[in-house]
């Protein structure tokens, strides 16, 4: 796929992460992917990672799409601890890299790269 397709999902990975980790911002609220039932990419990454028990109760907290926050950091610290979270951080660096060298390759240097790669490092590291 293309530099900007896997773009799009490395933002999208980013952005499943930071709801977890919450937000420079009070944009969106921390965790409410979990109360809206969400199955997010570390949700879904945690099936690799986790046991079945763990598993089975994070599935049962999304279903319930319960309001309580001390559930919704129970997973967001166990989804920590199997560095699960990290994980997704590198996988959706590893697409900003792949995708890259293909455009990297196709067009000579000039100010719109510089400043799309510039762009593609912000995805990777905001915080809001």
């Amino acid at each position: 796929s293309g530099f900007f397709e896997k773009l799009g999902i490395a933002f999208q990975i980013i952005d499943d992460v930071l709801n977890l980790e919450g937000f420079d911002n009070a944009h969106k609220q921390t965790a409410e992917d979990i109360s809206a039932g969400k199955v997010t990419y570390p949700i879904a990454k945690s099936i690799q990672y986790l046991n079945k028990d763990e598993l089975y109760w994070i599935g049962e907290v999304l279903k319930s799409k319960t309001d309580d926050s001390k559930s919704h950091q129970l997973i967001i610290d166990r989804l920590r601890t199997s560095d699960v979270l990290d994980i997704c951080r590198k996988e959706a660096q590893q697409l900003i890299d792949e995708g890259w060298q293909s455009l990297d390759a196709e067009f000579p240097q000039s100010h719109t790269k510089l400043v799309l790669r510039a762009f593609s490092h912000y995805i990777i590291n905001r915080t809001n």
